[in-house]
């Protein structure tokens, strides 16, 4: 039977160059048996990266190019030619098993900074089992700064008494990147090497590379400290050209080096825009978390439920009059009599059928009642601070943005969405219900499906019962069974599953501001069935009209008949918006 050894050895932890090497005597143990070893970790426990010391494994602090080891770190250690073992930090020492090492050679270390390994390495090896490499990605950095390090002991192993110590050094670069613009989301750099091969494969000295880049390339998602909206961190591999990711300025010229450290100079260009992140915009500003192709290259997420503005309902709970979006998708609180003075700028009561656009001075506060004569942008396609997305600001982005009408059109029309595109259908929302979804009743509206929905889990049974599919035609629609407060009807099995529902509300007359085209619908009036839905697009139309108050802009229209995704409709007057945000 193997005898267990123990051997103690010290480790010391440095950016470049050697520091203190503490000494320590080892027990005997014997080539090619199972050794139990300990390295107590000296230099104040750290390696030159320490963020703010409280990290999930390995707290980096880049200000200072130093790395506070914490408990659960992993020391992986290869000897002759392969994978020995693997060490964890416990209050100030590394501590594992090695399994099988030989004399001659020397021990490996390996520090990876928990980065994502191919495959994992075992904590317990058999005898005659060969690791001689594994990949490793650094491509999502976000929660975690991945520190590549190595270091061989002082001395080959001999299996016998003898002194050891070891020093860590890095096989990176930690670089800091300036944001041109703060921001709270994922920021990313594109065209980086983000895979490195771990070799093990050795049997003497420093012949050899043990950490090196492949020639995978793709996107690296930065680090950033917690409270710090200015400033973001990546750990990058020798070799990388980091001009090439062309979204920085102030990059180094050539190639970075191992044990490079940048904390200045290097400034990251509109983050946001570089890489804005769908799913932390829909955590602050609400969403639909599936996918929808409005062109053969670009996907949208749609916003949680259709824009308004409250007298006493602006962005994240606030009592002051502003814009946010309604609660659900199904809601309108917008006062069907409401007389909204269209020479003022804010209404007196909620709306939310708004005109075509804003102008870009207005300091997003103004609500432009149709009618008024400041809605009116120039004779062109609404971007930027015209666009309705930009009033949603309170969430730290302006990433939300309108559909021009030929993404309208690719979203009820494009064959690559699948066979199931739209539904349109009249919903009835039951009394007990109507805090949640508005007044009791009966909405008319489309359900937009996501790319390729299947339909799964649905019953496919209208209201009497009557199977219905999903044809994408523009004839008729589907009466659907009342919703349900466990969501077991199909239109909140349907919601659940991401799709989106757009509610047919009629349009606000720019002239005499009342409501046009739409009606509540009650359980005892279902004698006219008919409804419509305008929904603005960005794009303008620009052959009709002289004056302002005639130029007009692309509508989606739909009614129990027809979908129109071009319709011109004068910009004067208030329709719905929608907003979507960029998914690629």
């Amino acid at each position: 039977m193997k005898r267990l050894s123990t051997i103690i050895m010290a480790l010391a932890l440095v950016l470049g160059m050697s520091q203190c090497k503490k000494q320590e005597t080892p027990t005997n143990g014997n080539s090619g048996e199972k050794v139990y070893i300990t390295l107590n970790v000296s230099n104040s426990e750290s390696l030159a990266v320490n963020v703010n010391d409280n990290g999930g494994r390995h707290a980096v602090a880049p200000n200072l190019g130093v790395i506070q080891f914490t408990n659960g770190d992993k020391l992986y250690v290869g000897n002759n030619g392969k994978y020995v073992g693997q060490l964890t930090y416990n209050n100030g020492a590394f501590g594992g098993t090695l399994y099988y090492p030989t004399s001659g050679d020397y021990l490996h270390f390996y520090f990876l900074g928990n980065a994502e390994l191919s495959e994992a390495l075992p904590e317990t090896i058999e005898e005659g089992t060969e690791i001689t490499s594994r990949t490793i990605s650094i491509a999502d950095q976000t929660s975690n700064l991945p520190v590549l390090c190595y270091g061989h002991s002082s001395q080959p192993y001999t299996g016998t008494g003898s002194n050891y110590t070891a020093v860590l050094e890095y096989k990176c670069a930690l670089v800091r990147f300036n944001l041109n613009k703060e921001t709270d989301y994922k920021c990313t750099l594109s065209n980086m090497p983000t895979e490195a091969t771990i070799s093990f494969a050795t049997t003497a000295g420093d012949g050899f590379t043990p950490i090196a880049k492949t020639s995978t390339t793709g996107t690296i998602d930065l680090y950033r400290e917690e409270g710090n909206t200015g400033v973001r961190w990546a750990i990058l591999l020798p070799g990388t050209n980091l001009s090439a990711a062309g979204n920085v300025s102030g990059a180094p010229s050539g190639t970075l080096n191992a044990n490079q450290f940048i904390n200045s100079g290097i400034t990251l260009i509109n983050p946001e825009f570089a890489a804005p992140d769908p799913a932390n915009a829909v955590k602050t500003s609400g969403g639909v978390m599936t996918q929808f192709s409005v062109s053969s290259t670009q996907k949208v997420y749609f916003s949680r439920a259709n824009l308004r503005f409250g007298v006493n309902a602006g962005q994240n709970g606030s009592t002051n009059p502003g814009w946010s979006l309604h609660a659900t998708q199904l809601d309108e609180h917008e006062d069907y009599y409401g007389q909204h003075n269209p020479s003022s700028q804010n209404p007196s009561s909620d709306m939310d059928r708004i005109c075509w656009g804003r102008l870009s001075n207005d300091g997003g506060n103004f609500a432009y009642p149709p009618g008024g004569n400041w809605i009116y942008p120039d004779n062109s396609d609404l971007t930027g601070d015209n666009d309705w997305g930009s009033v949603l600001t309170g969430d730290g982005n302006n990433n939300w943005r309108m559909l021009t009408a030929s993404e309208w059109n690719y979203l009820f029309n494009g064959t690559a969405r699948g066979t199931r595109r739209f539904l349109k259908v009249r919903i009835g929302i039951p009394m007990a219900l109507a805090d949640i979804y508005g007044p009791a009743g009966f909405r008319f509206g489309v359900l937009l499906l996501p790319d390729n929905y299947n339909g799964a889990g649905l019953s496919m049974k209208d209201k009497d019962n009557k199977t219905y599919s999903f044809n994408n035609s523009n004839k008729g629609f589907v009466l659907m069974k009342p919703l349900q407060a466990d969501g077991s009807d199909d239109v909140s099995k349907m919601l659940n599953a991401g799709a989106v529902f757009l509610p047919g509300l009629g349009y606000r007359n720019g002239d005499d501001q009342v409501i046009q085209q739409y009606q509540q619908y009650y359980y005892y009036n279902m004698s006219d069935w008919q409804d419509y839905g305008y929904y603005w697009s960005s794009t303008h139309v620009n052959s009709y009209g002289v004056n302002e108050t005639d130029r007009m802009a692309k509508v989606l229209y739909f009614d129990d008949s027809s979908v129109n995704t071009g319709l011109d409709m004068f910009r004067r007057r208030g329709c719905c918006v929608r907003l979507v945000w960029d998914a690629n």
